[in-house]
């Protein structure tokens, strides 16, 4: 449901900056004929995300669709973790004075999430003080007016916790409070509740979740490769690896349980299974900037 929820909330919070054009007011639907403007493939896009890049390409140069295009393309290269893309996707797609009124919540917490991972500390603090302007007036945004309910706040904060955390903005705890406040039906909330705290080093806090998680679901590999993750950043790689096996057994193939496996052997000093494991998990998702970082380490003594 929550997954549904961010979808919708992308489509609304980059169609903010659009406020009073036919493209802001029909989220839902595809501009009219008189849109004699519009590229067709701005249109299409709506049903074909790939279609995006064909937009961008087309559309006028600082135009509606043209930022409707790249803050999709933003927010497609943010999710596969290609920040520095996301980063100049948004650049082109974001107002001179950072568009606190016309971009909303949603769309400030991506960028903000994004200029900090980046390094571009200054946009990540505007732009996270523009998300929590919002959040305070308890709607999405000015374009959308929709209610802030616990449903779609919840995936704002999911970015915009560790963000503030990281660089203590003076808003940082209570943003936190109120993302802890936030209720948890179901496993996955759970698991992304362990993620959060665990990315803010509230470890212990992030433990309790996600151990009831790899309880519930022993079988998920998803859980059990965040679980895996989680005890390697507590320093408890030896006993992280056995879930990140586990994992593996069930899904062989996951580039992403093959590099937190790396992670833990890494810190473990196994440095040659830890360069397998990366290279495992580049050959799978070949493509994915996260998998070619370097990893640093520090050979075991008896390795």
């Amino acid at each position: 449901m929550v997954d549904t929820i961010r979808t919708a909330m992308i489509a609304l919070s980059i169609s903010a900056m659009l406020t009073g054009s036919t493209i802001a007011q029909n989220v839902t639907s595809v501009p009219t004929e008189t849109d004699s403007d519009i590229p067709e493939s701005c249109i299409l896009a709506f049903d074909e995300p790939l279609k995006w890049v064909d937009c961008a390409s087309e559309a006028n140069p600082g135009s509606e669709a043209s930022m409707l295009a790249y803050s999709n393309l933003g927010g497609q290269a943010y999710f596969n973790e290609d920040y520095q893309s996301a980063a100049r996707f948004f650049d082109l797609s974001t107002p001179a004075d950072g568009g606190k009124e016309q971009l909303d919540a949603y769309a400030h917490a991506l960028r903000a999430s994004t200029y900090w991972r980046t390094g571009q500390d200054s946009k990540a603090r505007n732009h996270a003080e523009f998300a929590y302007y919002w959040i305070k007036s308890g709607i999405l945004g000015s374009a959308s007016q929709i209610k802030l309910d616990d449903e779609l706040l919840e995936p704002v904060l999911e970015i915009l916790v560790p963000v503030t955390s990281h660089l203590n903005t003076p808003n940082a705890n209570e943003i936190l409070k109120k993302y802890q406040s936030l209720p948890i039906s179901s496993l996955m909330d759970a698991a992304r509740r362990a993620g959060v705290l665990s990315n803010i080093e509230e470890f212990d806090a992030a433990l309790i979740y996600s151990a009831k998680v790899v309880t519930g679901q022993p079988d998920n590999p998803l859980f059990l490769s965040s679980h895996c993750l989680l005890l390697t950043r507590m320093g408890l790689a030896d006993k992280g690896l056995p879930f990140c096996d586990a994992a593996l057994e069930i899904e062989p193939k996951n580039p992403n349980t093959h590099f937190n496996k790396a992670i833990a052997f890494a810190t473990l000093g196994k440095c040659d299974e830890a360069w397998d494991a990366q290279t495992k998990a580049q050959n799978l998702a070949p493509r994915h900037p996260l998998y070619d970082n370097i990893l640093e380490c520090d050979p075991a003594p008896n390795e």
